[in-house]
């Protein structure tokens, strides 16, 4: 179990999706999680993505929180294609 915890933890290239699918593709990063710092290598690989971070949030914090604004915004990105205004969105 610690290998495969640790190899999860690697800086690893990812494998390039075609463009149409990048488009609809989100990765949302907490600015309190320590993931975040793999943001710059999901941006690379995958150019056409959405990048939001979701500011002074950990890890699922926001679906916990408030389950009910998270099921609209993925209804929103599920039909539009497009992130909702929420208050605490950095960059998107």
């Amino acid at each position: 179990m610690r290998r495969q915890m640790a190899d999860s933890l690697e800086d690893k290239p990812f494998p390039a999706l075609p463009e149409d699918l990048q488009c609809r593709c989100w990765f949302e990063f907490g600015s309190a999680e320590d993931h975040l710092k793999y943001r710059a290598a999901v941006q690379k690989a995958s150019p056409h993505g959405h990048y939001p971070i979701f500011e002074g949030c950990n890890h699922m914090q926001y679906q916990i929180r408030d389950p009910q604004g998270f099921a609209a915004m993925l209804t929103s990105i599920i039909e539009q294609n497009v992130l909702p205004p929420l208050q605490f969105v950095k960059s998107a």
